[in-house]
């Protein structure tokens, strides 16, 4: 006769078929799959025991619905969007119109004590204790 699709599987995670594989019960099973359906991994195994990586499958997929599947996760891979998207563009205007330094937003202060701009001075402090808290880290590691 003429060997038809298998029906869907359950949603499995690959931890629990590697613990049922490797000779694991149905409890390692769950607990490696810790959702819905981990349970029922053995049962699923038993059920396609005979075409499990036989007659060329991969799996339980031939090499055409196997092409299928990834052709299709390739697919929507394009479609994913990479651009960023402001939700709130009373948000952005704010930002935009904030004083920065190097990236970072500074507070204008008045009548600094220093002789540069306030917000360069902040900045420096800033570094200065980043400094200061990696030379503590190496202390700690050595």
């Amino acid at each position: 006769g003429m060997l038809s699709a298998p029906p869907p599987l359950p949603a499995a995670s690959a931890a629990a078929v590697a613990a049922v594989v490797a000779g694991g019960d149905s409890s390692a099973a769950a607990a490696a799959g810790g959702g819905m359906g981990a349970g029922d991994v053995p049962a699923m195994l038993e059920r396609y025991a005979d075409i499990y990586n036989r007659n060329g499958r991969i799996g339980i997929y031939t090499r055409e619905e196997r092409d299928a599947i990834i052709t299709r996760f390739r697919e929507k891979r394009k479609r994913r969007t990479w651009t960023k998207k402001i939700r709130y563009h009373c948000r952005k205007n704010l930002a935009d119109r904030r004083m920065r330094v190097k990236g970072r937003f500074v507070k204008l202060e008045e009548g600094g004590g220093g002789g540069g701009p306030p917000a360069v001075e902040q900045l420096l402090q800033l570094q200065q204790h980043a400094v200061e808290d990696a030379s503590e880290a190496e202390e700690v590691v050595t």
